[in-house]
């Protein structure tokens, strides 16, 4: 998760930052699922599913965490609104950095972006939407992938390595494990 893993590097070393910034994610994204479930629904289904996502067992749990979980929902919920709106040109460009930056919290959401290009690919005024939110899309994630790979030698986190404390140990723990 580089842009997470940016924003915690910005809010400094502090235990509260990352909850405050996954809080912060989680009540923005409970503000645009309002946006989107009034555009769906009437107004007092609107407000109870709003409601029952701001209650969700997954939202209280997640929000507090400081993990970047509550960031990628709030960048997906702001994709669709921003694509719900309409095209423009401005609009179009925020999309674009929106789905870049879901990319770079989440590397799963890089469907996101596929998905939306299919969709206005098939589509005239598609096509024209675009030509300008991929490129703001790819230019972050292009920029990251060439980092990755320079600094690292590969594009996507090695989980497994990160997460038991260097190769030593992951190589270590893979020799019990396949003994076992």
């Amino acid at each position: 998760s580089p842009l997470w893993m940016l924003l915690l590097a910005a809010l400094g070393a502090t235990e509260s930052g990352p909850r405050l910034a996954s809080v912060g994610c989680g009540a923005l994204s409970v503000w645009l699922f309002a946006l989107q479930a009034r555009r769906v629904c009437m107004t007092a289904a609107a407000a109870a599913a709003t409601c029952v996502w701001a209650g969700s067992l997954w939202l209280v749990r997640h929000a507090p965490n400081g993990m970047e979980s509550t960031a990628a929902v709030t960048l997906v919920l702001l994709a669709f609104e921003l694509r719900a709106r309409g095209p423009s040109r401005w609009r179009d460009l925020a999309l674009g950095a929106t789905l870049g930056g879901a990319c770079l919290v989440r590397p799963e959401l890089a469907l996101l972006p596929l998905l939306f290009g299919i969709a206005d690919v098939l589509d005239a005024h598609g096509r024209r939407r675009v030509a300008t939110w991929l490129p703001a899309c790819l230019l972050p994630c292009a920029a990251w992938l060439l980092f990755a790979w320079w600094r690292v030698g590969h594009v996507l986190p090695d989980t497994v390595t990160a997460k038991s404390g260097g190769p030593q140990v992951a190589a270590a723990y893979a020799v019990v494990e396949g003994a076992a």
